[in-house]
């Protein structure tokens, strides 16, 4: 009943975002940059369309997968400029995508979300901190909430591409 009114609030958030702007997001990059492309993994369908839905309404490039395997293998192809990962699937879980991704691809932008629960005395959101997500939210959470963390780690993430090249050049 509570996850079923979490999406039934979170399509009402969505809703409302017809006509909204966030400069950022939508804002063209006087460099010609296309928009951010973000990776959502998620072994819920729901979750993952609803994230869709709310990340191109504001300009981004959106991929998904179910599982960490999945987001792994999609990430490896290149392209992606950040992670959205549930912490609780199947086949492989966040935890382990996170470290994965963290050793594979040490710049990667990470963002963890989960419903709760404790791995011992830890909770999985302070745990996915501890093995490398740059955020970590809880689920239900406020769309606003999510598109600043998402906002913030993007720009971090072209602050440090546009340094690289910097560098390179």
């Amino acid at each position: 009943a509570g996850f079923a009114r979490w999406l039934s609030t979170m399509a009402w958030q969505i809703s409302g975002f017809e006509g909204t702007v966030y400069p950022k997001a939508l804002a063209p990059d006087l460099l010609g940059k296309t928009m951010a492309h973000i990776l959502v993994i998620d072994d819920e369908v729901q979750i993952r369309e609803v994230l869709r839905t709310v990340l191109e309404r504001v300009g981004y490039t959106v991929s998904e997968a179910g599982n960490g395997n999945e987001g792994l293998r999609i990430y490896a192809r290149g392209g992606v400029d950040l992670v959205v990962t549930d912490i609780i699937m199947p086949e492989k879980g966040g935890i382990d995508t996170i470290m994965d991704l963290r050793r594979d691809f040490p710049a990667v932008k990470i963002i963890a979300i989960s419903g709760g629960g404790m791995c011992g005395e830890v909770s999985y959101l302070d745990m996915a901190i501890g093995v490398g997500a740059d955020r970590a939210i809880g689920k239900p959470f406020v769309l606003d909430d999510f598109l600043a963390a998402v906002e913030e780690l993007i720009a971090e993430q072209q602050g440090v591409l546009a340094q690289g090249q910097r560098t390179h050049a």
